[in-house]
C-alpha cells in the first residue's frame, strides 16, 4: 500500500543520509588530525627559529664586542706602523770608527697598519653576515607563520562547513525516521480497519450462504404466488380456466399459500353472491 511504499523510500533515504554523515564525520576527524600535526610542526619550527636566532644574536654581539675592544686598543695605543726615514748608506773613512747602528722603529712595536685594519674589517663583515642570516631567518619564519595561519583558517572553515552539513543531514534523517514511524502507525491503523471489515464479512458468511442457497427457491415461490393472484383476479372478473391443476397432483412449494389465497377469494365471492 501507499504507507509501505513510503516506508521503503524513507528507509532508503535514511541509509543514504547515514552514509553521508559517516563520511563527513570521518573527514572532520582527518581535518582535526591535520590541524594537530600542523600546529605541532609550526611549534617545532618556531622553537628552532627562536634558538637559532638567539645563537646568532649572541654571536653578533660577541663579534661587535671584539671589534670594539680591538678598535679601542688600537686607538688608545696609536698603533701605527711608522718606519724611520731612510739614511744615506754608511761609508767608512780611513782612521775613523763606524757609527752605532740606527734604531729600526720609532716608539714601541705596534704591528702592521694593514693587519690591524684588516682584522677590524673582517669582524665587521662577520657581524654583517650574521645579521643577514638573522634577517633571512626572520623572513622565513614570517612566511612559515603566514602559511600556517592560511592553512589553519582554510581547514577550520572546511571543518565548520562540514559540521553544519552534518547537522542538516542529521535533521533530515530525524525527520525521515519520524515519517517512517508515522507511516508504520498509519499502516497499522489501516490494517486494523481491514481486519475489522474482514471479520464482518466472515461473520456475515452464514447469512450470505443462506440467501445464496435459498434465493432461487424464493424466486420460484414468488412467481407461483404472482401467477395465482393473476388467475384469481381473472376469475373474479368472470374468466374461466379449463386446464386447472389436478387436485390430486403433488403439492409443490407455494401451493399451500396459493390454496389459502384461493380459499380466501372463494369466500369473498360467496359473500358477494349472498349480498
Amino acid at each position: 500500500d501507499e504507507h509501505t511504499e513510503a516506508i521503503v523510500e524513507l528507509e532508503s533515504k535514511i541509509e543514504e543520509l547515514t552514509k553521508l554523515i559517516a563520511e563527513k564525520e570521518a573527514t572532520v576527524v582527518e581535518i582535526e588530525q591535520q590541524l594537530k600535526e600542523a600546529a605541532e610542526d609550526r611549534k617545532k619550527e618556531n622553537d628552532e627559529y627562536i634558538k637559532a636566532k638567539k645563537l646568532d644574536e649572541d654571536a653578533a654581539l660577541l663579534v661587535e664586542q671584539a671589534k670594539q675592544v680591538l678598535e679601542q686598543f688600537y686607538t688608545e695605543n696609536d698603533l701605527m706602523l711608522v718606519q724611520k726615514h731612510k739614511q744615506a748608506p754608511f761609508q767608512s773613512l780611513a782612521g775613523e770608527a763606524p757609527p752605532p747602528p740606527p734604531p729600526t722603529w720609532e716608539g714601541g712595536y705596534a704591528g702592521k697598519t694593514d693587519e690591524s685594519g684588516g682584522i677590524v674589517a673582517i669582524l665587521s663583515m662577520i657581524k654583517e653576515d650574521i645579521l643577514k642570516d638573522i634577517a633571512k631567518a626572520d623572513k622565513e619564519e614570517a612566511d612559515a607563520q603566514a602559511l600556517y595561519d592560511k592553512t589553519k583558517t582554510a581547514l577550520e572553515t572546511e571543518k565548520t562547513d562540514l559540521k553544519a552539513e552534518i547537522l542538516t543531514a542529521e535533521g533530515e534523517k530525524g525527520d525521515a525516521e519520524g515519517d517512517v514511524e508515522d507511516n508504520k502507525e498509519g499502516r497499522s491503523t489501516k490494517r486494523g480497519e481491514l481486519e475489522i471489515v474482514m471479520k464482518k464479512i466472515k461473520d456475515a458468511e452464514p447469512g450470505c450462504a443462506f440467501f445464496q442457497i435459498n434465493y432461487p427457491l424464493r424466486v420460484r415461490n414468488r412467481q407461483v404466488e404472482i401467477d395465482g393472484l393473476t388467475k384469481a383476479k381473472a376469475i373474479l372478473s368472470g374468466g374461466k380456466f379449463d386446464g386447472l391443476p389436478d387436485p390430486d397432483r403433488e403439492i409443490k412449494p407455494g401451493d399451500a399459500f396459493l390454496q389459502q389465497r384461493m380459499h380466501a377469494l372463494s369466500t369473498q365471492l360467496r359473500v358477494r353472491a349472498i349480498a
